[in-house]
């Protein structure tokens, strides 16, 4: 199930999931999820077509993209100097 508050808002100034999966590389980001943020954001899959792809059940995918948002701002905020 798909939530409001799942937002993710990055502005690049590039295009292409290579470029996308570049950056999230060198923001510090693991294989698994950079996968998951680019399987939701940029491809844009439901959590179900995400758990489908994967082969996970929905819940882990969810926790997977939470997850994985979370290492991500935690990273930006250390790069960029923001609380």
């Amino acid at each position: 199930m798909d939530t409001a508050d799942d937002t993710l808002e990055l502005t690049l100034d590039c295009t292409g999931t290579e470029r996308v999966d570049e950056m999230l590389l060198i923001l510090g980001l693991d294989k698994l999820e950079r996968e998951t943020l680019i399987l939701r954001y940029e491809k844009n899959l439901t959590y179900q077509q995400m758990s489908e792809v994967l082969q996970l059940p929905v819940m882990d995918v969810q926790t997977r993209v939470s997850r994985a948002k979370k290492i991500l701002r935690h990273m930006l905020r250390e790069k960029l100097g923001r609380c």
